[in-house]
């Protein structure tokens, strides 16, 4: 009986230390799993952000290049449509002036004027036509180049967060398996402690054998958990 009270008496200790240090390195990982989760989503928000933001420059820039682009092309146009509107007016005023000399050659002056401002003003339209075109093509390519950037940022920062849940998940099943351990040692104590009660002996030599027996299985279970 002295011996089995010895054995018990170390299988609890041996028990205690070692869900002492299997909390303790279970609460560790937990709280390391977790700053570890903290730091990844930190940093794929702050990566998000850093992205979206670039690319919000990106638009910004792009939105007010193609209003560049417009005014330009509308000044160019306007310009066009200035000049050959003054060159039709001075060939106008010229035939006009010519009148006096010949009926027959001012008529023609005149006819070639008006032809010559026609193809003016149509060469003038479809140069703005085509500016207009150009810049248009221009922010249709901005656009599309920013959502590609703000598509990429946002499958970025998923993926970091899928890889931070999975990393968790391990560690959560990991405090689980200690945890199970833990029991097993809790069940493997009570049985030694059940050995110590008078109605669950036999005899001296019966109770030594089978405390010595449980205090076996409890050393080699506390070494498995240790492994």
């Amino acid at each position: 009986e002295e011996q089995a009270d010895t054995m018990v008496g170390a299988a609890r200790k041996e028990a205690e230390r070692i869900v002492t240090e299997a909390t303790g390195e279970g609460n560790a990982l937990v709280e390391q799993a977790r700053t570890d989760a903290n730091t990844l989503l930190a940093e794929a928000r702050g990566d998000a952000t850093a992205i979206r933001e670039r690319a919000e420059e990106l638009r910004a820039r792009i939105e007010a290049e193609v209003e560049e682009l417009h005014d330009r092309a509308r000044r160019e146009a306007s310009e066009a449509m200035q000049s050959a509107g003054e060159r039709c007016d001075k060939l106008v005023a010229a035939a006009t002036e010519q009148l006096a000399e010949a009926k027959e050659k001012a008529e023609k002056l005149v006819s070639d004027a008006g032809s010559e401002a026609s193809k003016v003003r149509i060469a003038a339209v479809r140069k703005a036509e085509g500016l207009l075109k150009e810049a248009e093509q221009k922010k249709a390519d901005s656009i599309r180049e920013a959502e590609r950037l703000r598509a990429e940022a946002t499958a970025e920062a998923q993926r970091i967060v899928d890889e931070g849940k999975q990393e968790l998940e391990v560690l959560v099943r990991r405090r689980k398996d200690i945890n199970t351990e833990i029991s097993r040692v809790q069940d493997v104590l009570e049985a030694l402690e059940s050995f110590e009660s008078p109605n669950a002996a036999g005899g001296k030599d019966g109770g030594g054998v089978k405390a010595a027996a449980g205090a076996g299985s409890t050393r080699t279970s506390g070494k498995q958990s240790d492994n």
